[in-house]
């Protein structure tokens, strides 16, 4: 008791400091006492400051806004910031219409280290962005560790000359990783597929084709929200096969069935046992609009997607540069084609927002290096960057890791306007049942 009566007076000591100064610099302030937090240090610690939950909701019934929350694990001494470990959770309560943090409550080993930078932040009125951009190690950083690096091609390429392949041997010419092996093999994929089918070829058969149909506006139609892109995928890299009687006619018209808003499409072959003729199929029975899902490096695939009947296609902003997606944009825009674009981290959703004229931004839940699925990725993301996509008229899909209804109010409830729904619903042995619980919570 003497222990948690000193921290509280520290606290106090510190919150009158920081008014004092504020009252010194002509700026006239009093103290909301609320900002002072109210601990326990027991072991593990629990410490709240600002709005509980409960006053945080009637104020926004109040005063007219809408309330976020975001979770997330914090690193607050120095062994778990060495080893990478995350030694206790908070969950921010904040305005989104102004980002301002209204109340915290953190449960860990450390809470109570970490939560007078909470309550400074209370106190001052910060936004959400503002205390994750504070120079503290102790708060939690909602950024990948290290971005994975993706290498386009191996180091050292093999030239084939006649029937036979030569090469000079280096330690690191085998991919690092699944993802680094998948685009090593769609760069192969997609030569051989150009000599099969030429360019022109292509631009002949988009050419007598109806203009696609508005990807964007059926997702903003959806009766319920958030919207859902069901995903038609038989096999992936991770889980291996997950649907065994595969029929994607059967399964496309189950989901227009049910109340998908768009279907997604695996056209990937060697990794996920999808394919372009799997996407003609699909359009030939269904009149949603169609997400080509495809590991897109080149403009050439653009318009295998759109030939096969695509009326959006995938782009991943991990394996591709600022340059290409510049080009590959510009090309689906000529397409008429509607572009997801893909994150799965801080860095590459603030490249994205750099590109005018995108108007779906996708969060991967998805981890690239562990293939560790964590929604809260999608409330991290967009409590810092909700605001920003709203003013470029984004919608945000929240894609991987969704497997219920109270998933999805989750993801929607930190600003996802629809979802990408895929292995939940393929393991289902009746699909449109479990497109129907998901959907309506049953």
């Amino acid at each position: 008791g003497d222990v948690t009566g000193k921290m509280m007076l520290a606290h106090t000591a510190a919150a009158q400091g920081a008014v004092a100064v504020d009252n010194i610099l002509g700026h006239q302030r009093q103290i909301d006492y609320r900002s002072i937090p109210a601990a326990t240090f027991t072991h593990p610690e629990i410490s709240s400051v600002g709005l509980s939950e409960v006053e945080a909701k009637a104020l926004a019934v109040e005063a007219g806004f809408e309330l976020g929350t975001v979770r997330s694990y914090f690193k607050a001494n120095s062994k778990a910031l060495a080893e990478l470990e995350s030694d206790g959770i908070m969950k921010l309560l904040f305005n989104k219409s102004t980002g301002e943090v209204l109340g915290a409550h953190i449960y860990g080993l450390h809470a109570a280290d970490l939560i007078q930078e909470v309550a400074n932040a209370v106190a001052r009125r910060l936004s959400v962005k503002q205390l994750w951009k504070l120079p503290i190690n102790r708060l939690p950083i909602p950024l990948a560790p290290k971005p994975m690096e993706i290498r386009r091609r191996p180091p050292s390429p093999k030239v084939r000359v006649s029937h036979l392949e030569y090469g000079v041997p280096l330690s690191d010419e085998e991919p690092q990783h699944i993802l680094e092996e998948i685009v090593w093999a769609k760069d192969r994929e997609i030569a051989i597929s150009r000599e099969r089918v030429p360019l022109t070829k292509l631009k002949e058969q988009v050419a007598l084709l109806p203009a696609p149909l508005d990807f964007v506006a059926a997702l903003k139609a959806a009766c319920l929200k958030p919207a859902v892109i069901a995903e038609i995928k038989k096999a992936s890299p991770s889980r291996g096969v997950i649907r065994e009687n595969f029929d994607p006619v059967v399964i496309a018209k189950e989901y227009a069935s049910a109340g998908a808003s768009c279907i997604s499409v695996l056209t990937d072959k060697q990794f996920f046992q999808g394919g372009f003729d799997v996407l003609v199929q699909v359009r030939q029975v269904v009149d949603l609009p169609l997400l080509c899902k495809e590991f897109i490096l080149s403009p050439y695939q653009l318009y295998q997607a759109r030939a096969a009947g695509a009326d959006a296609a995938l782009l991943i902003v991990a394996i591709l540069t600022d340059q290409d997606l510049a080009y590959l944009l510009k090309v689906a825009k000529g397409l008429q084609l509607t572009v997801l674009l893909e994150v799965h981290n801080s860095k590459e959703l603030e490249r994205a927002l750099t590109f005018d004229d995108v108007k779906l931004i996708g969060i991967n839940n998805r981890d690239l290096a562990s293939f560790h699925t964590d929604l809260a990725t999608t409330e991290q993301l967009t409590a810092i960057y909700g605001s920003q996509m709203r003013a470029k008229g984004c919608l945000l899909v929240s894609e991987s890791g969704l497997f219920s209804r109270d998933d999805l109010d989750r993801v929607q409830t930190a600003g996802a306007d629809a979802v990408l729904v895929g292995e939940a619903l393929m393991r289902e042995e009746h699909i449109a049942d479990a497109l129907q619980a998901l959907i309506h919570g049953r």
